[in-house]
């Protein structure tokens, strides 16, 4: 198969409800892995270096639960937050966590004020949607406006229960995510997962600069996910803007 077609089934199936068979099939038939793979992997591999059993975690961007799941199961004695705006998905994990008394799950976006805010809910490709709408995998995919919660996630938190770890993939509002989370990530400098790509700048004009000055206002450094795994030192502010103008990396994590 030509890199050209992977590409094109790549973003066809991409946040949808197709994504997760493919790729199954991606790796067990053809014995291929993708970059999400990859990232996904590095990912598991921080949260069982970072957790223990009573640590408390925060899902930002929990979609199906997969990575709420990892929390779940390998900080079983903890409390878990977990936010996800869209109605359909915050319904499924309703139902999916409805027993967990350790779970506290949010139907919101997280930002840096409480209020309302529209929204563009992808329900072709649900992974792409965001408070601001950006590039889609296809032109026909259908997207509604919807109106959301917001709030900051320093309001929700219980202040005596430190956060040991927090993920956060929403589609270029990171920005919003961690000014509304200065106190949370002074007080307890979580190890936080994060995405990060041009959409940030593009659409919330909070570039690549100001996401490492929230951070390291905080006493966190930034690192590539492989090199905090192997113990490399942690990147410079130019070194995470080239890993971004360069396209060389998307997620990252933020650490003491």
């Amino acid at each position: 198969m030509s890199s050209r077609v992977e590409q094109a089934l790549r973003e066809v199936v991409a946040g949808s409800w197709l994504e997760t068979p493919a790729r199954f099939i991606w790796k067990r038939v053809l014995g291929r892995k993708t970059q999400n793979d990859v990232y996904d992997q590095q990912t598991s591999a921080i949260m069982k270096k970072v957790l223990r059993r009573d640590s408390n975690c925060v899902d930002v961007g929990c979609h199906a639960g997969s990575i709420l799941d990892e929390m779940l199961a390998l900080a079983p004695d903890g409390t878990h937050y977990a936010f996800e705006p869209l109605p359909w998905l915050a319904s499924a994990l309703r139902q999916k966590y409805g027993t967990r008394s350790n779970v506290r799950l949010h139907e919101m976006a997280l930002s840096n004020a409480p209020g309302r805010a529209t929204f563009h809910a992808n329900t072709d490709h649900p992974g792409f949607s965001g408070l601001e709408r950006r590039d889609y995998p296809s032109e026909k995919d259908r997207v509604e406006i919807i109106e959301v919660r917001t709030d900051r996630l320093d309001a929700l938190l219980d202040p005596s229960k430190k956060i040991d770890l927090i993920k956060i993939d929403v589609e270029g509002a990171e920005s919003l995510v961690l000014e509304g989370a200065r106190e949370c990530l002074r007080r307890d400098r979580p190890v936080v997962v994060f995405e990060h790509g041009v959409a940030s700048d593009r659409l919330y004009h909070a570039g690549t600069r100001v996401v490492f000055d929230l951070f390291a206002e905080a006493g966190l450094q930034v690192s590539r996910l492989e090199d905090y795994l192997s113990g490399a030192p942690p990147l410079s502010r130019d070194g995470l803007v080239a890993q971004i103008e360069q396209g060389l990396n998307c997620y990252f994590v933020a650490h003491p």
